[in-house]
């Protein structure tokens, strides 16, 4: 639980996360959390691209895909 806590605040203090929502910081927090009660990771990325209107090699997107990777491990 503390280590989910942990990435969860390091997806929030990631400044380019706000990109990815366009500066909107109660999106990126609604999502966050969506994310955070579910049980895959393919299911959070899959989740995250309906969410966000990006390409997947912007630098942000990526940035929050390695976190999302260590969140589910």
């Amino acid at each position: 639980e503390q280590i989910k806590y942990r990435l969860l605040h390091q997806l929030r203090l990631r400044l380019g996360m706000h990109e990815l929502f366009n500066g909107d910081s109660e999106q990126m927090n609604r999502v966050i959390e969506q994310i955070s009660e579910m049980s895959s990771l393919d299911t959070a990325i899959a989740f995250l691209y309906s969410k966000v209107n990006v390409d997947e090699e912007n630098e942000a997107m990526i940035d929050f895909q390695e976190l999302l990777k260590k969140y589910f491990n």
